[in-house]
């Protein structure tokens, strides 16, 4: 038997008629929402929009996979194409303070970042005192929800327009090397200026 919980983890049990026995724990991103296990091998919906592959969920070293990263909370209101020589990627933005950079090629997360850098703020809904930007289905306060994005392939920047109305304006580095495979995961976070 398999199941997960609000602790992000996904755990192991063996069932022998009205004994559960606990076997393995694995700790994962979020928290799993959906699993399901064929021939040892595990597919967890988390919470936090991702899709985790597991190979051999019965051992303890099981090779864990983002399947599928994704916006998770509200809209996703910014999306541009990085225009690089041959590439095959984009950027997008939402209501959930998270920035992707996908290569449609491997159909892989190579890049993230936050729309705010600020810890993030929940909504608090006032009566009749609605101060913010464009309406929106997300859970968090209009600064950390992204409107629009934009790509300048010159000099490597992104700028991010915010639902406050600001705009935070990136630096991105290594954008060749992570769409060939090269090198973690793009830090998108590195903001110099702000609007």
């Amino acid at each position: 038997m398999v199941a997960g919980g609000s602790n992000k983890q996904i755990k192991v049990f063996q069932v022998s008629g009205s004994t559960v026995t606990p076997l393995i724990s694995h700790d994962v991103a979020g928290s799993p929402v959906s699993v399901d296990v064929l021939n040892g091998q595990l597919l967890a919906g988390l919470k936090n929009g991702s899709i985790v592959e597991m190979k051999d969920c019965m051992q303890q070293t099981a090779t864990k996979e983002n399947l599928i990263e994704c916006h998770w909370d509200g809209e996703t209101w910014g999306l541009t194409v990085v225009e690089e020589d041959g590439s095959n990627m984009f950027l997008t933005a939402g209501d959930d303070n998270r920035l992707f950079l996908f290569d449609m090629i491997s159909r892989k997360v190579i890049g993230r970042g936050l729309v705010n850098l600020q810890p993030p703020k929940k909504k608090v809904y006032k009566k009749g005192a609605w101060k913010g930007g464009a309406s929106s289905l997300g859970k968090f306060d209009f600064k950390w929800q992204s409107r629009a994005l934009a790509y300048n392939h010159h000099l490597n920047h992104v700028a991010i327009a915010r639902n406050d109305g600001s705009v935070s304006i990136r630096e991105v580095e290594g954008i060749e090397q992570a769409q060939e495979g090269r090198g973690d995961v793009l830090d998108l976070n590195k903001e110099f200026r702000v609007l």
